[in-house]
């Protein structure tokens, strides 16, 4: 990944892809600047493996002289974050793609924003690239625009012969409606409102 994360930094033009730097680490918070090198002992015990380059992390809230970090030092949850960043705009990505629990350890707001930045950068690339992502997680709704028939939203179930079955879950006026109103997607999906929602509760 940090391959692909170095094609993307432009940190003299403070770009990431064709996000600013200050997008990333808005998502980021505690992250002062990345960067991308050889790895060095100073950040890696020998013990560690390596590949030829590693994901540097400056920590904003760290000791000037122990606030460098490697991605074997980092969150999860910021790996993943670079990860669908990456994803959405790197020019190798393939034409269709899946990524089962991409939110994984994220906090439910940060994949919320994620979410919302993904669908942003794809739509607005304009390559015709499908991905599907998988999640569990409520929040994530809530940072699609279901109102851009490019962004689909689609439940799966098990139906009373336990077989799965998946569906588009369609913006209806009255959904519509309810969240001009103040409801959240989130809200409708868990009040089983959009279906995917196991019958158990």
């Amino acid at each position: 990944m940090a391959e692909a994360v170095e094609d993307l930094l432009e940190p003299g033009h403070h770009r990431f892809g064709s996000m600013d730097l200050d997008e990333v680490y808005a998502l980021l918070d505690w992250v002062a600047s990345l960067g991308v090198a050889r790895p060095s002992r100073d950040l890696l015990s020998p013990s560690v493996p390596s590949a030829r380059r590693i994901i540097r992390f400056t920590d904003k809230w760290m000791r000037e002289s122990r606030n460098q970090l490697s991605g074997y030092d980092a969150s999860e949850g910021a790996l993943f974050v670079l990860f669908i960043l990456t994803l959405a705009m790197h020019p190798d990505t393939p034409t269709f793609c899946s990524v089962d629990n991409f939110d994984l350890a994220m906090h439910p707001r940060l994949a919320r924003a994620v979410t919302r930045q993904f669908c942003r950068l794809v739509v607005e690339a304009g390559r015709g690239q499908q991905f599907i992502l998988t999640t569990h997680n409520p929040l994530v709704l809530d940072g699609l625009n279901l109102r851009d028939e490019r962004i689909r939203l689609f439940a799966v179930e098990r139906n009373r012969s336990g077989a799965t079955e998946l569906f588009r879950v369609e913006p209806s006026d009255a959904m519509l409606i309810a969240m001009e109103k103040g409801t959240p997607l989130s809200s409708l999906w868990v009040m089983g409102r959009l279906g995917g929602v196991p019958d158990i509760f």
